[in-house]
């Protein structure tokens, strides 16, 4: 199962500092939790292969909820590197939920976003969002009356730019239920301009299937706007009961695009002169021999 991807992550991995666990031709990045437990518990975990490790690197956190990557810009062609984040919320009900630990999440998601433009999230978040819209809607009435240019507009409503993608702006979900992760996760999306793919893209477009169980959808894969451009396909999987709990498998295909060669003109300057062989004898004696070296 691991060896059909470039990169995997695992939520609730159950790992801590001494465990070692290695996959033949795969890096890993684990990140135990911090909290203290009686037994192993939480934990994400990240395994990609190994001719990519020059090109992602782990950056720190402070979260126990997510663990943070910076992926090379030059693996996508990019101006820019991409931020990953691989997240693993606890339910609300869960005692190793924390409000704090869910304020440093979002503050630290809330920095990326605002100082980089490529960033992808992914994992198990336990929030139920049904069919909450992730944006905000454009408000023509305050465009009309602050005379905003087409720039400015475009930046007070990022959605808009779904449709150049071929993805819809409103999304479907089997889950019809919500609850207070759902709703925070909406606000983080809101603020931050992050939109969910699940029901939107792909062989889960207007579905939104079942994540867990075939209850709730709780898994999610959420994308700045500037990075749906890499996204080629999205699917929901199920998994055997061997490798899970019942949370299905969020798969996504990136493409690296081939880079854009700016094709040139060249216009040849060069000019042809204009010979007549009948005038050739007095062309000749024309020549002032004095300044010719020979």
């Amino acid at each position: 199962m691991v060896e059909s991807f470039d990169l995997i992550c695992f939520s609730e991995s159950k790992i801590d500092d001494t465990d070692v666990i290695s996959f033949p031709g795969y890096c890993n990045i684990a990140q135990p939790r911090k909290q203290k437990f009686l037994r192993k518990s939480g934990g994400i975990s990240v395994y990609f292969k190994n001719k990519w490790e020059n090109y992602i690197r782990q950056i720190d956190t402070e979260s126990d909820y997510v663990l943070w990557l910076e992926i090379d810009k030059s693996l996508f062609r990019t101006d820019e590197n991409l931020i990953f984040g691989a997240i693993y919320v606890p339910p609300e009900s869960s005692k190793f939920f924390s409000e704090d630990e869910f304020m440093i999440l979002e503050t630290e998601i809330t920095s990326f976003c605002s100082n980089h433009k490529h960033i992808f999230l992914t994992g198990d978040f336990n929030g139920r969002t049904s069919v909450l819209r992730d944006y905000t809607e454009r408000d023509d009435f305050l465009i009309d009356m602050y005379d905003f240019d087409d720039e400015t507009s475009e930046f007070f409503y990022t959605a808009g730019k779904l449709e150049l993608y071929d993805i819809p702006l409103t999304r479907k979900s089997l889950d019809k239920n919500t609850n207070n992760n759902g709703y925070k996760m909406i606000e983080i999306c809101k603020n931050n301009n992050l939109f969910i793919l699940n029901g939107r893209l792909d062989k889960d477009r207007n579905i939104g299937a079942f994540t867990f169980r075939h209850q709730s959808v709780i898994d999610y894969m959420l994308s700045s706007v500037d990075s749906l451009q890499f996204l080629e396909g999205f699917e929901i999987l199920e998994t055997d009961p061997l490798f899970s709990d019942g949370h299905c498998i969020l798969t996504c295909i990136f493409t690296c695009p081939e880079p854009r060669l700016k094709q040139q003109t060249f216009r040849n300057n060069t000019r042809k002169p204009l010979w007549n062989e009948k005038f050739a004898h007095n062309f000749c004696g024309n020549i002032d021999l004095t300044k010719v070296n020979i």
